[in-house]
């Protein structure tokens, strides 16, 4: 071959690869088309994500899921305990009327009263927050309260609790002038030495350990992660409710809204238990200590201990008021309004039921 043609050969191949090269600049990759179709559509992947807001309501509906459930199974055990009582009495007793009459014995009934006490707030909620993922050691903290902040903490409790029974007592006056007969029947009491130590565990012990384990430790503890101020509204209104009387219902929700403060405050349970002991150790020194006074003398007396009380609050106050954000609540680092997250909680289908029980067991002492 000639030299002239092998030099007409490489300018044509040398034309067909640079044709080549051109074509590729123009004609991306699949995966470069991928790419650039990618970026020209964010819009589409980001709706799939979704938001803040969305993630919190789901959190705080399947909170009141959790809540809700421990209540439920509250209500169920103590029905069943209630069944098993009466049947084991039965064994004894030939008679169904006989066997009531055993369960009404007072001492009978301060007994049962510290066992279900014991176990209908500790097993649901423990089952139930650690089927749920929760572990207790995290929500409830039994740090030894000190110092004087303790001791002022208590005494805004007990006169905030006096302040509560003030509530009730119109609560049960309203009902009196309306012509309404709402009668709360919480048994006898038995007599004697034993019959007081009996009732103190039953009334202030037992109550104040294992009500204040389940709302202020457990409850409380879980609530707090979507804010203080939510944590304490929503605890203290299921701590009301779930006494189921109309008498008790304004008293323990109020009580609740100041054992909650304490809680979070004092970052310990054994402040609110103090004082959920002491508030329910009153009825018990009257009952037992005060009861040859005339009613005059038992209602002055009882006035001037709410009295006396509510200033020690006041006391309590002006000494903790230079303590810095002793009066206000945590920042709340939620997306949402208070209202919302309420909203939500109490819109959860086990809520809705726990209230429905509550209200139509209550509405059961209208005679």
């Amino acid at each position: 071959m000639s030299e002239e043609n092998i030099n007409l050969n490489e300018e044509k191949i040398a034309e067909e690869i640079e044709c080549q090269e051109s074509l590729a600049e123009e004609i991306p990759t699949e995966q470069e088309a991928f790419t650039e179709e990618n970026e020209e559509q964010p819009i589409v992947f980001s709706m799939l994500k979704p938001t803040k807001k969305q993630l919190e309501k789901t959190e705080i509906k399947r909170m009141g899921r959790v809540a809700g459930i421990s209540f439920l199974i509250f209500y169920a055990v103590m029905w069943i305990l209630n069944i098993a009582t009466i049947l084991i009495a039965r064994i004894f007793n030939s008679s169904y009327n006989e066997a009531l009459n055993l369960l009404y014995e007072p001492a009978l009934q301060q007994v049962q009263q510290i066992f279900f006490s014991i176990s209908v707030f500790t097993v649901p909620f423990i089952l139930v927050f650690k089927l749920f993922k929760f572990r207790i050691s995290d929500l409830i903290s039994f740090k030894k309260p000190t110092g004087k902040k303790s001791l002022y903490l208590f005494l805004i409790g007990i006169s905030f609790c006096a302040f509560s029974n003030i509530a009730s007592s119109m609560a049960e006056q309203i009902f009196d002038r309306a012509g309404i007969s709402y009668e709360v029947d919480f048994g006898d009491s038995p007599e004697g030495f034993f019959g007081f130590m009996l009732s103190f565990l039953a009334t202030a012990i037992a109550p104040a350990l294992a009500e204040e384990f389940a709302c202020r430790g457990i409850l409380l503890g879980a609530l707090k992660k979507y804010g203080e101020a939510f944590a304490v509204i929503v605890s203290s209104l299921l701590f009301g409710l779930m006494h189921a009387n109309f008498e008790q219902i304004p008293f323990a929700f109020l009580a609740g809204l100041v054992l909650a403060y304490i809680t979070v405050k004092s970052e310990s349970i054994w402040i609110a238990v103090a004082v959920h002991c002491f508030n329910n150790s009153i009825s018990i020194v009257y009952t037992y200590v005060l009861s040859g006074l005339s009613g005059v003398a038992q209602n002055i007396s009882y006035t001037v201990l709410l009295i006396a009380c509510m200033l020690l609050g006041l006391f309590a106050v002006t000494k903790l008021s230079g303590e810095k954000d002793i009066f206000h609540f945590a920042e709340d680092t939620a997306t949402t309004s208070l209202s919302e997250r309420i909203k939500w909680f109490l819109l959860s289908v086990p809520i809705i039921l726990f209230i429905a029980i509550c209200i139509i067991q209550s509405l059961m002492y209208f005679v």
